[in-house]
């Protein structure tokens, strides 16, 4: 017997309702917070691969994460192909033939450590992508946006919920559409959060 449930958002409150049938009087949603990130002290580290921009990719690349989105766009403009590299953030191995074919090209870069690290990759990347077609949170824009770091992710239901117009939005599973937001947002001053 449970009295209370807590959710990180009205998304997975919903999702809780539908899918256990949950009384909406035991949910309470509570976001995450992002103080922790001002707190932990930037890795100083030198990597061959800050001296030129990149997109940053935080977590799992399997399955409902969708990283085979940006790889799609990655090969499809020769603009962004030419002017950035993909850091991956994350314990994940080399998936597919096209993942090992960039990662030999030096395109894709994998890089594996604790939160210093990432707070450096955050700070100096051109922009976090996030692909997922489902989240309950996404904490990695939260500390993006935290940091200063622009934002392109998918126009779902929880990140219009809790991010609102904080980030650059694309319709999920659409090739031209994050094609065209990173095209027309990485090369102009109008960056929502500039560094």
């Amino acid at each position: 017997h449970t009295d209370e449930f807590i959710c990180v958002s009205k998304k997975t409150k919903n999702d809780l309702m539908e899918f256990y049938k949950i009384n909406e009087s035991k949910i309470n949603v509570i976001y995450h917070g992002s103080d922790h990130i001002h707190e932990i002290e930037e890795a100083n580290l030198k990597f061959d691969f800050l001296n030129t921009p990149y997109l940053l990719y935080v977590g799992s690349r399997k399955k409902y994460k969708n990283f085979k989105l940006l790889l799609d766009v990655f090969l499809q403009s020769q603009k962004i192909f030419n002017d950035f590299k993909i850091v991956c953030f994350g314990n994940e191995k080399l998936n597919n033939e096209r993942e090992k074919k960039l990662f030999s090209q030096k395109k894709l870069i994998l890089v594996n450590g604790n939160d210093s690290l990432l707070k450096k990759l955050y700070l100096e990347s051109a922009a976090l992508i996030s692909t997922s077609n489902d989240e309950g949170f996404g904490l990695p824009i939260l500390e993006s946006i935290a940091l200063g770091c622009n934002v392109f992710a998918p126009n779902i239901e929880v990140f219009n919920e809790i991010y609102k117009d904080n980030i650059f939005y694309y319709e999920k599973d659409e090739i031209e559409s994050l094609k065209e937001s990173l095209e027309n947002h990485l090369y102009k001053p109008d960056l929502l959060n500039q560094k």
